[in-house]
């Protein structure tokens, strides 16, 4: 014969555990929360990276006008393109990357002058440099007291993938070296 607590242990031990249908249930609504969440998870990253990119750039702005400011010598941004040269010709996109580096002789190029960041950025998005005198949209000059050697620019760093300005930035950089970053982006390649 059996006890009440034999009973009550006994029936809990049969009753432990999922059915097939909670299960089935389970995975149906687990594929629904993934299928609608995963988009929006993509989205956020890409917002994420663009976030990234515009900092880096912002530091490296900030980064040579400090250094210009403190050396008492001019630094130079350029944009790279696969390696440690300065492109001085073509198109103003900067997405491959971008070099921080003394100019003593303000040339724009690295003659055996001190490199002091080297910046890869990431394919995934576009990045233009318009120059605001149109001058030279592929390297940025801070003179010895930390001003622009040009009347200023503007980046515009959007998703590669989309045109959507909405999830882009603009970064102007004015004649005093003050950088801004603005959301929307300006227009979008």
């Amino acid at each position: 014969m059996e006890t009440f607590m034999e009973s009550v242990v006994s029936q809990s031990a049969q009753n432990a555990g999922f059915t097939l249908i909670e299960l089935m249930i389970v995975i149906v609504l687990m594929s629904i929360f993934v299928t609608v969440g995963v988009p929006s998870f993509q989205n956020t990253i890409r917002e994420n990276r663009l976030s990234t990119q515009a900092n880096e750039l912002v530091s490296s702005l900030h980064f040579a006008r400090s250094e210009s400011i403190k050396r008492r010598l001019p630094i130079s941004v350029c944009r790279i393109v696969n390696g440690f040269a300065c492109v001085t010709v073509g198109t103003a996109s900067w997405e491959q990357g971008w070099l921080v580096f003394i100019d003593t002789n303000s040339n724009g190029a690295v003659d055996g002058e001190t490199i002091l960041r080297s910046v890869d950025n990431t394919p995934d998005s576009t990045l233009r440099y318009t120059d605001s005198a149109a001058a030279n949209n592929n390297l940025i000059l801070f003179r010895s007291n930390g001003l622009l050697a040009s009347t200023g620019g503007s980046f515009n760093l959007c998703n590669e993938t989309t045109a959507d300005t909405a999830s882009g930035r603009n970064i102007r950089i004015n004649v005093t070296g003050q950088v801004v970053t603005a959301q929307p982006a300006t227009s979008c390649p």
